[in-house]
């Protein structure tokens, strides 16, 4: 698993620790390097130095192990810190969503027009057209 023109990424990094099983402690103690500095390897916030990629290339040869070339990540792979930060931001994003239509159905209900949104964000446009409509029908069938 030589690297000469490739970076190490950090998934390739956390495949060569995990087929050795060794946790993150033991496999920084054979690379030379301290425990947090795999761990930032792995979530890919370092970049894994010319020197520490020939420690890992020894390694890795030494180990018989070569190279993953799957391109898609196992699930085991799989940074739990990212997904639970994505998770995050799409809650806080569907929060303003239901936010915004709880204040549309208020209106709806106050049989006060939508508010205007931006007319230049074509998505912004449609929902108003089609909140618009839906205000028209609900409030022809009011009377």
């Amino acid at each position: 698993m030589t690297h000469h023109d490739k970076q190490w990424t950090a998934l390739d990094v956390r495949r060569l620790r995990r087929q050795l099983r060794l946790s993150q402690e033991a496999f920084a103690r054979l690379a030379h390097v301290a425990r947090g500095t795999v761990s930032e390897w792995e979530r890919g916030g370092a970049v894994v130095s010319p020197a520490n990629a020939g420690q890992l290339d020894l390694i890795a040869r030494e180990a018989g192990e070569t190279r993953p070339t799957t391109a898609e990540p196992s699930p085991r792979d799989v940074d739990l810190d990212y997904v639970r930060g994505r998770m995050e931001r799409l809650a806080r994003q569907l929060a303003l969503v239901l936010e915004e239509a709880n204040a549309l159905t208020a209106a709806m209900r106050a049989d006060t027009p939508p508010p205007e949104q931006d007319p230049n964000n074509d998505a912004d446009a449609e929902t108003v057209r089609r909140l618009g409509a839906m205000h028209a029908r609900t409030t022809h069938r009011r009377r």
